[in-house]
């Protein structure tokens, strides 16, 4: 039985914090949940991890003002309830690092992570950048992070476990993503 009809799959959390280990996930969710069970999975840790200091803020604000200033504003103005408001948003940013493609069966990888880490200065992931790089996308990834797999043909979507094995040796899915890469650049 699939992971998918279990309604139930296995995903990969990796803590920005170097010190805590890899920690492998079970999201359940209902039949009508799976296309975006794992963003919601996502969303829920990390608006509760939020990088909310004091220094986050600061950061923040001195963000959004500067792309106000870029917008035409002239002296903007941004207050604690806009900050709040921004923060309790916490989208989700997948990154796709192997596509659903026929060659590959249609299986995928993506990362899913804070889309305003950069803005909120959360500490760099070294691991999930490492994942990323070997996989042939080298990005700076900020904050906590998830790895998940599904399958998507267009026809049929069916999430998939993606666990701690999925980082042994070089996996087939980090080479098949290089080979996606490599095809696109030619």
């Amino acid at each position: 039985m699939s992971s998918s009809e279990r309604g139930k799959f296995v995903c990969l959390f990796i803590s920005a914090d170097g010190s805590k280990p890899l920690e492998e996930q079970v999201v359940q969710f209902s039949k009508d949940k799976e296309l975006e069970a794992m963003t919601e999975h996502a969303k829920k840790h990390l608006k509760a991890a939020g990088g909310n200091s004091k220094a986050n803020r600061e950061q923040l604000r001195a963000t959004v003002i500067e792309h106000m200033k870029q917008g035409g504003h002239k002296n903007p103005v941004v207050t604690d309830q806009m900050l709040d408001m921004i923060a309790d948003m916490s989208i989700v940013d997948i990154v796709t690092l192997l596509p659903a493609v026929k060659q590959f069966e249609f299986d995928s990888v993506c990362m899913y992570v804070d889309d305003a880490g950069s803005s909120k200065d959360l500490p760099v992931n070294v691991r999930a950048s490492q994942i990323c790089t070997a996989a042939g996308s080298p990005l700076q990834v900020r904050g906590d992070a998830f790895f998940s797999r599904y399958f998507d043909d267009e026809d049929t979507f069916k999430r998939k476990d993606f666990g701690l094995a999925d980082l042994s040796g070089t996996p087939q899915w980090m080479l098949n993503a290089r080979a996606v890469i490599a095809a696109r650049t030619k």
